[in-house]
């Protein structure tokens, strides 16, 4: 059922992204402002988005790999989101430029811009690596283990591993995380007869 779901959401996610897109487009060419339109595409787009997340992940199997994305959905919704914003900032300051009729969309295009960039630079691609120690092992289910990281200033995050994993409490991990999401990029066991990256 959730296969068939995503494969409805996943045209409609294109329609509405497209026609707002096109509006957009209107906006910078013909200086045509639809915001019907806009706010309707951009309210599908946004609720498709998050469909086409939850039904793929609904529908995949359950592991270790897709249980440690699913949990960011909320965070990749936010990145479309602002994703969105910063076309539209885009679009007003191309208008501005193009027609030098209203002020209002220097500022709205500045301040969607900025808040687009400011979301991608902080968000996007703000990770640090640091050693973790596993502190706590738990069983998420008779496939997979969760795996509560610690480090020394004492944040926690939790991994998930398949259940065959042979770690124990007390393991040290090289974890490349982002500061503010929590996402994990990659985790790799420090030791000389390490496992390899997870």
């Amino acid at each position: 059922m959730a296969m068939i779901l995503l494969m409805l959401m996943v045209p409609l996610l294109c329609i509405a992204f497209c026609i707002y897109v096109g509006c957009l487009v209107n906006m910078i060419i013909y200086n045509s402002y639809d915001m019907f339109y806009i706010l309707i595409s951009v309210l599908i787009s946004l609720l498709a988005f998050y469909g086409c997340l939850h039904f793929y992940f609904k529908s995949s199997p359950k592991n270790a790999k897709t249980l440690n994305y699913e949990r960011y959905i909320p965070i990749y919704h936010g990145y479309f989101s602002f994703f969105l914003l910063l076309l539209l900032g885009l679009a007003n300051l191309a208008n501005y430029i193009i027609y030098q009729e209203s002020v209002v969309n220097l500022f709205a295009g500045l301040l969607f811009f900025i808040i687009g960039i400011y979301v991608f630079i902080v968000f996007g691609i703000n990770y640090k690596q640091e050693t973790f120690f596993v502190s706590d092992i738990f069983e998420e289910n008779k496939r997979i283990l969760g795996l509560e990281l610690n480090n020394d200033e004492g944040l926690v995050l939790e991994y998930y591993v398949d259940s065959k994993s042979k770690y124990k409490i007390g393991d040290r991990f090289s974890v490349k995380y982002h500061k503010h999401t929590k996402i994990i990029k990659n985790i790799g066991l420090i030791d000389e007869n390490s496992r390899g990256e997870l």
